[in-house]
């Protein structure tokens, strides 16, 4: 598909988030809804600071969860690149020229970091998949960049869930900084294990 500005214009900011509550209203689920309202469209974010950018409400839906998987296409427009998605004290992932910031935190309280340097094959302007991927069972979680693991690490129980501390998804924005420079597209979080 082609590229929604994320913009108050587009399908994102304020008419993006309209659509998806009333989406969600009708599937009773803000993944479906975001699923629906962006289906077929990658996001497209400048990078500024007061870029725009999305932000789904906080829901039990995507916090908690004992099997974790979060996918995502993302281009950067320039090297710098930065946050695709951002649920602060839940999980995290970002971008740079040739880096990969990613952590999942659980209960109680394990900071699982994902962190990658020095990754040639992401330094460069193309769609690139990434990947986290968490099972309390084992406690393993990884990091995949285009279908090969690129970091690893362990970790003991849920994904965090505190419903007294509760946290938006922001898609293409750190929430204390600037907006992703580049397009995002099929972001999914999902209660499973891709392949599992």
């Amino acid at each position: 598909g082609g590229a929604a500005p994320a913009g108050a214009g587009g399908r994102g900011g304020f008419l993006g988030a309209a659509s998806v509550d009333l989406t969600r209203i009708l599937f009773g689920s803000p993944v479906a809804a975001y699923a629906t309202v962006f289906a077929g469209q990658a996001a497209l974010f400048d990078g500024s600071g007061d870029g725009p950018y999305v932000v789904i409400a906080d829901d039990p839906a995507l916090c908690g969860m004992g099997l974790l998987t979060i996918s995502v296409r993302a281009r950067k427009a320039s090297a710098e690149g930065g946050t695709i998605l951002n649920k602060h004290v839940y999980y995290n992932l970002g971008v740079g020229a040739d880096s990969v910031d990613a952590y999942v935190q659980t209960d109680p309280t394990c900071g699982i970091d994902l962190d990658v340097y020095g990754m040639a094959g992401i330094d460069d302007t193309d769609w690139h998949l990434y990947e986290i991927m968490y099972d309390s069972r084992t406690g393993e979680a990884s990091l995949s960049v285009d279908g090969t693991v690129a970091a690893t690490g362990t970790g003991e129980g849920f994904v965090r869930w505190d419903p007294c501390d509760p946290r938006d998804l922001y898609v293409g924005k750190d929430p204390w900084g600037a907006t992703f420079d580049g397009m995002i597209d099929d972001v999914v979080i999902r209660d499973g294990i891709a392949g599992g």
